[in-house]
């Protein structure tokens, strides 16, 4: 398409590289695999679907992100690792970042250290990514507190499921 329409093959590599971030959210192996053997970019920064009914998230620049960054959220790694981040261009600070935020399992970052994402950031030996972690195990707990008050501050080990897991994995690092 893109040889015979040359005209269009700017937009047909966005539309690419938006189903990539679609497939990546979606946790669709068998799809983010196909994306990629069509030519998507993983490292293309757009709007995640979720986002595109929210007034502010068009033009702020925090809601834009790569297939790669989703990714690090996802439960299951082999999509992580099928995208194939690189090292020497890929900012695995802000791929560890993703992950901590979107509290990912501990596969995903146990393979972002295999690459050589460094869990003690901080001058200090502190970790910013244990702190976005800690951060927003606060943050989902007081949004599940205010959806289900009657449950007081109770968050069942089921329902962070292998979060708990990535946070035992950081500490340990």
């Amino acid at each position: 398409c893109k040889r015979a329409r040359p005209d269009v093959a700017e937009a047909l590599q966005a539309q690419a590289d938006m189903a990539l971030r679609q497939a990546c959210q979606d946790e669709d192996l068998k799809w983010v695999s196909l994306l990629m053997w069509l030519g998507a970019n993983p490292r293309a920064k757009g709007l995640a679907t979720d986002d595109l009914d929210t007034p502010d998230a068009v033009d702020n620049p925090e809601y834009q992100q790569s297939a790669l960054q989703i990714a690090c959220g996802s439960k299951e790694p082999k999509i992580l690792k099928r995208l194939k981040p690189d090292p020497s261009t890929d900012d695995l600070r802000e791929l560890m970042a993703a992950a901590a935020s979107l509290i990912t399992t501990p596969e995903t970052v146990a393979y972002l250290v295999s690459l050589g994402a460094d869990v003690n950031d901080k001058s200090d030996g502190g970790s910013t990514v244990l702190e976005t972690c800690l951060r927003n195990f606060a943050w989902r707990e007081s949004v599940w507190e205010a959806s289900y008050p009657y449950r007081h501050s109770i968050v069942s080990a089921s329902r962070l499921g292998k979060s708990l897991d990535a946070l035992g994995f950081l500490l340990e690092k």
